[in-house]
């Protein structure tokens, strides 16, 4: 996933001069609030199973609600500065980190 982030970086700054500037710049976003719910969503998991091998301290959830205002602040980002985010660019690099978790869970797999 740091390769695609970084590609996606690499893009962007060289699509700066471009008419497809706010494409990447949507993309970048959108899986850096996608990078960002998937290691919070892996910190909160690692907390929930020390929480639950030592049962006397009060169980927490898993932070549904902050990733799902992650996710809503880069709409609100991309609707708002419309002129440098695109929208649809930003839903699509929300979206392709889980496909791509999963090919490289499988690649992982296959390696073992």
């Amino acid at each position: 996933m740091l390769y695609l982030i970084s590609i996606i970086l690499v893009l962007a700054g060289i699509s700066t001069y471009t008419k497809y500037q706010p494409i990447f710049y949507g993309l970048l976003l959108g899986i850096l609030i996608g990078f960002y719910n998937v290691w919070f969503l892996q910190k909160k998991i690692s907390t929930f199973s020390e929480t639950i091998m030592d049962s006397d301290n009060k169980r927490q959830g898993l932070g549904m609600i902050s990733r799902f205002a992650a996710v809503i602040l880069g709409t609100l980002i991309a609707v708002k500065f419309d002129m440098y985010f695109n929208l649809i660019a930003y839903l699509i690099g929300f979206l392709i980190f889980y496909p791509v978790t999963m090919i490289d869970l499988i690649v992982f797999q296959r390696k073992l």
